[in-house]
């Protein structure tokens, strides 16, 4: 089996574009961050959507996508008016416990799902392999348990895939997964530093892969992965 894999796209459709062009292998594997959540974009989140969805939809291989730390939008309580305490009786104050309504978020990829895309949350079997896709900030790892193959933005903490001039952008959650066996993929396929120390780095039996940003001139010498 062949795999496109790419991630941190930040909506740069000059690189959809050429994926679409010269689409290789079996399936599209996208690690997270499709979307550019900055103010300096031209488009609105509204309008990635809908382009990101015909895009998908012309592609002739099956997508599997992950979201990323750009691909959600998260309320906080100060927004939701729960800053405002001037309802509570001051003497009460420290005995009440207050019901907090939950935080709510929104999850842009999880808008992108359709025949033969598969998001967050998502386990398929695809030529002989079960591949899972994980959403961002995911605690629960542990029903991804029989994935072969991970879609996990963040890469696990002290690898030199997740380290990038001395820091470690990695998630602790994911390394301590593997290393006591709560998941055991053969291949991890990770995003979100976009220089790592390396591209590659085996944790137990794991290979965990990212490639870092697509460019048009190296998208599928770098990109390609065989399994």
């Amino acid at each position: 089996m062949l795999l496109l894999h790419v991630t941190d796209l930040h909506f740069d459709t000059k690189v959809c574009e050429q994926i679409k062009k010269g689409f290789i292998g079996d399936a599209l594997c996208i690690s997270g961050d499709l979307f550019d959540d900055s103010p300096n974009c031209s488009m609105t989140i509204e309008q990635q959507i809908s382009w990101y969805n015909a895009f998908l939809k012309e592609l002739p291989k099956p997508v599997f996508i992950c979201s990323g730390n750009h691909d959600v939008e998260e309320a906080s309580a100060e927004n939701e008016g729960w800053d405002d305490l001037s309802f509570l009786d001051a003497d009460d104050f420290d005995d009440t416990t207050l019901d907090m309504p939950p935080i709510p978020t929104r999850n842009w990829v999880r808008e992108l799902a359709g025949d033969g895309i598969f998001i967050d949350g998502s386990i398929t079997e695809f030529m002989g392999h079960k591949i899972g896709c994980v959403e961002y900030n995911c605690e629960d790892l542990s029903r991804f348990y029989q994935c072969d193959i991970l879609l996990h933005h963040v890469p696990p903490r002290k690898t030199p895939t997740a380290q990038q001039k001395g820091d470690d952008w990695g998630c602790d959650n994911l390394r301590a997964a593997i290393v006591y066996g709560e998941i055991h993929p053969k291949l991890l396929l990770c995003g979100h530093v976009h220089q790592p120390k390396k591209n590659e780095y085996t944790i137990r039996n794991t290979k965990v892969i990212n490639p870092g940003p697509p460019n048009i001139e190296t998208l599928l010498q770098k990109c390609l992965i065989s399994i």
